[in-house]
């Protein structure tokens, strides 16, 4: 099911947008139980801080920092930082590496039963997305995946 986030996601991005809120709230989970095995559909919602892009996979970030902070992109959290007192920021481009970025963060929460993999407070999971430290996923993962992994 998670390649139906990823191909919706590269689906968005060939129309020239980028969401820029892509974060657990924004999946939209339809599950069909009617026949005799269970069908489960992801969608990406909420486009309302999505943006056309303006030359292949970038935008210029001179509007300020969208979206929601424990989904994203180290680069995005550093603009954020770089943010002065007037409102003034830095023009950068932005690219669809950020959705990717946070798409990533998604599938993780996902697998970890709920849990940010970079922890447990917006403090620490932005310095921990900043730290470029790897995160021990194996570790985190549910019983139930640790159990199946272990099967595989």
């Amino acid at each position: 099911v998670f390649t139906q986030l990823a191909s919706g996601l590269e689906y968005i991005h060939s129309k020239n947008l980028i969401h820029r809120d892509i974060k657990p709230e924004n999946v939209l989970i339809f599950v069909d139980s009617t026949s005799q095995d269970v069908k489960v559909t992801m969608k990406w919602a909420d486009f309302g801080l999505s943006k056309a892009v303006n030359e292949p996979g970038t935008y210029l970030m001179s509007s300020g920092v969208k979206g929601t902070r424990n989904w994203y992109a180290p680069e995005l959290i550093r603009l954020l930082h770089q943010e002065s007192p007037t409102g003034w920021q830095q023009q950068i481009r932005c690219t669809v590496k950020s959705d990717v970025f946070a798409l990533g963060l998604v599938v993780a929460y996902l697998l970890l039963n709920g849990q940010h993999i970079y922890g447990s407070n917006d403090i620490e999971i932005i310095n921990n997305i900043l730290g470029d430290e790897a995160i021990n996923m194996k570790s985190k993962l549910s019983l139930y995946l640790r159990e199946s992994q272990n099967g595989i």
